[in-house]
């Protein structure tokens, strides 16, 4: 009987999450719910300055320990140039400059990361972690000993993370949910963490308390800095890879357009030359879809039912290499078991009137 009604209750649990959005969910919390209503109208009216669509899709965090400074960068599309929302204060600061090598030395992590968890029900009001360590980390500190659970959180208290006020949290937490809530369950936001500006390093160097053992890390911060030029002049975030050295490696350009594809409408039929270069994705929409006229679609991963009702534009991810790891780092359990580069990309023209 116990087991008959556990069962009820879970197939009542996924009916009523069914078709729930990833902010519909988080908004259940009433934390979130009041951080919603507390910080939408202002979000509004700074993402309406910056000319980009609210609620945000597409965002980059950029931070810089020294300055104590958290950016918010948006897009409408990943693969165009972000713009700057706004900057928000960073409350605490703990540790030294430097990177981090262990757990329990109280140390920022430095380097580029991404949200890999949303914490609602946070001891520090409202969290989200960063996905330390990564491949790089692994290779440079503790092994066995990295430590973790790194997170941006609220009630300005830290041996590691970064701190915000509530206030400043209420925003910074409902924007990540909106824009992950766009783009899916399984998206990466990005957030990358510079020691200081590099305009600013001989005065950050200068601070002898905070800048201990600044002259150790040079060459390592060179390697991150290579990325915060490339924004610079790109307003494009590079997508970082561990060199399987302690360095990183970076896809700096945005995935080229190498050609245009017939638009797609709706048809109950589907006809392909070839079948065998179809993927599953596109055979699972076979009933739905058929394109206009034959054309090569070996390379197109996705295409998506939401895509093709609303005609909006759609980029798919194309060829790509893999990039697999050294045989002898350490890896903890939450790293992933390859590292993808995008070398190629094949867009489809969904407007009709085109």
């Amino acid at each position: 009987m116990f087991r008959v009604v556990l069962v009820n209750i879970l197939f009542f649990m996924v009916y009523v999450l069914h078709g729930q959005t990833f902010a519909e969910m988080q908004l259940r919390n009433s934390r979130v719910y009041t951080s919603m209503r507390n910080a939408d109208k202002t979000l509004r009216k700074e993402f309406e300055k910056a000319g980009v669509s609210y609620p945000p899709r597409f965002i980059y965090w950029r931070s810089f320990k020294t300055e104590k400074q958290i950016e918010l960068w948006a897009s409408d599309d990943p693969y165009k140039p972000h713009v700057l929302i706004k900057t928000y204060d960073i409350c605490r600061l703990s540790g030294k400059l430097g990177f981090k090598f262990r757990e329990g030395d109280e140390q920022i992590p430095e380097g580029f990361y991404y949200i890999d968890h949303f914490n609602p029900y946070s001891n520090y009001f409202l969290s989200f972690r960063l996905s330390y360590p990564n491949g790089v980390d692994s290779f440079w500190g503790e092994r066995y000993n990295l430590g973790g659970q790194i997170y941006v959180h609220g009630e300005c208290q830290t041996i590691g993370c970064l701190p915000m006020t509530d206030t400043v949290m209420q925003e910074i937490y409902w924007i990540a949910v909106q824009a992950q809530s766009y783009q899916g369950f399984g998206a990466r936001i990005p957030i990358h963490i510079f020691p200081f500006r590099p305009e600013n390093e001989t005065k950050a160097l200068r601070q002898l308390s905070w800048a201990e053992q600044g002259t150790d890390f040079k060459k390592r911060w060179s390697n991150l800095f290579f990325a915060y030029y490339h924004f610079e002049r790109a307003h494009f975030p590079a997508k970082a890879y561990h060199d399987g050295k302690g360095f990183y490696l970076f896809d700096t350009l945005p995935p080229k357009v190498p050609r245009i594809l017939i638009p797609i409408y709706w048809n109950p039929k589907l006809t392909y030359a070839a079948k065998a270069k179809v993927p599953l994705e596109i055979l699972k929409l076979s009933r739905f879809l058929k394109p206009a006229q034959k054309v090569d679609r070996e390379f197109v991963i996705e295409v998506t039912k939401e895509a093709i009702e609303t005609g909006t534009n759609y980029t798919l991810k194309s060829r790509y290499v893999e990039i697999l790891p050294d045989s002898g780092e350490f890896r903890p359990f939450n790293a992933p078991r390859r590292y993808r580069k995008v070398i190629d990309t094949v867009f489809v023209n969904l407007k009709k009137d085109l």
